[in-house]
């Protein structure tokens, strides 16, 4: 089954609680990509995802980045899976912790088909650093395909270029600093590698990754011949 994203949905200004524009369908696949911002010395960390007000079985934080307290500030972003929902409802969420509420982040989410009910990480990467260039550096060679490939970024009050084709990427607040992006591809060949990368037009902090999802595994069966 080919893999498809069926709806996105973001909200910002802080906001970690969303609803898509229809409810999911069973057997899909969830993705929420979290970012967080302080200005002071804390941890940000997120938690406890949701979909329809309760917890998913499977439920596993994915990729986690963040560019730690350096006395000006921190930046943290986060993807989480949320796999084979049950369906029958639109909302979701997550918790986030010690992030201060501001418009520069909040939640990017995507309603995946054709993962099947088990879906799996492959490659991951990620990184963080001060400079113009923001970059998840290079995952491994996928050794599948067709996979789900997510990517973040998020940095500090300054205007970004957000990536563009192949990635599908949206800002969480475009049109001003474009400080949280997420973006997605689907991947159709083995063997590639992703990076996803966006250029600020000032030397800032920042936090970014990338990490690809294959499709549940195949279960292999062998016959014995009974005596």
């Amino acid at each position: 089954m080919a893999i498809s994203v069926v709806q996105t949905a973001a909200w910002v200004n802080s906001a970690w609680t969303g609803t898509f524009g229809v409810n999911v369908t069973a057997g899909n696949t969830v993705f929420l990509a979290a970012s967080g911002y302080n200005t002071t010395s804390v941890t940000i960390s997120s938690s406890a995802p949701t979909f329809g007000g309760g917890s998913v079985s499977g439920a596993a934080k994915i990729l986690e980045q963040a560019y730690p307290y350096d006395g000006a500030a921190t930046d943290y972003g986060a993807v989480w899976m949320l796999p084979n929902v049950a369906g029958g409802s639109a909302s979701f969420g997550l918790t986030m912790t010690n992030s201060q509420a501001i418009t520069a982040v909040g939640i990017m989410a995507w309603e995946v088909s054709g993962l099947g009910t088990g879906p799996v990480t492959d490659q991951s990467v990620s990184a963080d650093g001060a400079s113009t260039a923001v970059s998840s550096g290079a995952t491994g060679a996928i050794a599948s395909a067709p996979e789900f490939v997510i990517g973040f970024g998020v940095q500090d009050a300054t205007v970004t270029t957000i990536p563009g084709a192949p990635w599908a990427s949206t800002s969480v607040n475009p049109g001003t600093n474009n400080n949280s992006f997420t973006g997605y591809q689907i991947a159709t060949s083995s063997g590639g590698t992703y990076t996803y990368s966006a250029t600020a037009t000032v030397t800032a902090k920042w936090a970014a990754g990338t990490v690809t999802v294959a499709t549940t595994p195949a279960v292999a069966y062998s016959m014995r011949m009974m005596p």
